[in-house]
């Protein structure tokens, strides 16, 4: 009887644990999903914020009359000159130093390059492919010397494209934003596929059938991937997330805007990072405020009782907030100083009034 007994108390046990396993792995699945979900969507942010600027930059050198006038003529030494000092002017102002510019002709021939003269390696059957259909200012991944964003923009005269402007970044700049915003590192990796084409990448170091595709990612974490074993990768790209160690590493495609894929965006955090993001009671502003998150999203949270900020205002600051700029404000700054005015009795109100009146000068017209 004791036997069955102590059988029967060893089979519950081991139901409780593997529950609770279960129940750990769907806990732990639910906590990475969000840490994915959060990944994802702040290199979004940041890819979208890189392409509007490169398309800027594109915009702006595609109108350059040195350029456009060289560009007519096909004059490619003066091209170089025009569209090299333009550039070099950008990097500065600009704080860019892997930026990199070339102009195209309408018959697809690369008339200069910002950084070789002459132009080598046109690769003309591929740039007709890409810009035979092109009206429009169009910005994109890409891998050309190298995997980054390309932005091309049609120059157009008396309403006729006469060639092309192209702008590449490389993605060095992600990842320090990425690293100085919110202390994650970044690796971009390309697809060998590409090897022959990203010349300037010939020499950067490999991780199983990828190539890192910068030149700031932090050399500790990139070792850490070269000793992946290839299954370890593969789980990565497939399922976006892995925990190894004390690491969790995340993985996010890099597509092109016709879907096809050129390499990933590898990140990583610690575990006790993780925990820190994923805990209950974080900043109320980390947990509201997403990249997704509305200018009126925002008004809405702040304008409560808890958060306005306007509560914790001195009263004769409050005094001073005549003609907002916009109604919403008014209502948040009337609502606030009914709130703080219904709190004092009749005497401090009394002194308000008195004191008000006081600042008042006579402008009229004396009689």
């Amino acid at each position: 009887m004791r036997r069955v007994f102590f059988i029967i108390i060893i089979f519950i046990i081991t139901l409780i644990t593997i529950g609770l396993y279960r129940a750990s792995e769907q806990v732990t699945d639910v906590n990475n999903k969000r840490i994915y979900d959060g990944f994802s969507k702040t290199i979004s942010l940041l890819v979208k914020d890189a392409k509007e600027q490169s398309l800027t930059i594109a915009l702006s050198l595609s109108t350059n009359p040195k350029i456009t006038n060289t560009l007519l003529q096909k004059d490619k030494k003066e091209a170089h000159k025009a569209l090299q000092y333009a550039t070099n002017q950008l990097k500065e102002y600009l704080h860019k130093d892997s930026l990199y510019a070339q102009v195209v002709t309408k018959e697809y021939e690369i008339l200069a390059r910002s950084w070789e003269s002459p132009p080598h390696n046109s690769q003309k059957d591929l740039l007709a492919l890409q810009l035979k259909d092109l009206s429009q200012p169009v910005s994109d991944f890409d891998v050309d010397r190298f995997l980054g964003i390309k932005s091309t923009v049609p120059i157009v005269v008396h309403k006729e494209i006469i060639g092309y402007l192209q702008i590449t970044t490389m993605f060095d700049e992600i990842v320090d934003k990425l690293r100085d915003l919110y202390s994650v590192e970044l690796i971009p990796l390309m697809d060998k596929r590409f090897q022959t084409i990203a010349t300037l990448m010939s020499k950067n170091t490999e991780v199983a059938d990828y190539i890192v595709a910068s030149g700031n990612s932090n050399k500790n974490l990139t070792n850490r991937l070269t000793s992946f074993p290839k299954k370890d990768l593969d789980t990565l790209i497939k399922t976006g997330i892995l925990e190894k160690g004390s690491l969790v590493f995340i993985s996010f495609p890099i597509k092109t805007s016709k879907n096809e894929r050129l390499g990933e965006f590898v990140s990583a955090m610690s575990t006790q990072k993780r925990a820190k993001y994923l805990k209950e009671d974080q900043n109320f502003l980390e947990r509201i405020f997403t990249i997704n998150t509305s200018e009126d999203d925002i008004f809405k949270v702040i304008n409560t009782e808890s958060y306005s900020g306007y509560n914790n205002l001195d009263l004769d600051v409050f005094l001073k907030l005549t003609d907002p700029n916009e109604d919403r404000e008014n209502m948040l700054v009337t609502n606030s100083l009914k709130k703080r005015l219904e709190t004092l009795s009749k005497e401090e109100l009394i002194d308000i009034i008195t004191q008000e009146n006081s600042k008042r000068k006579i402008t009229g017209e004396i009689r």
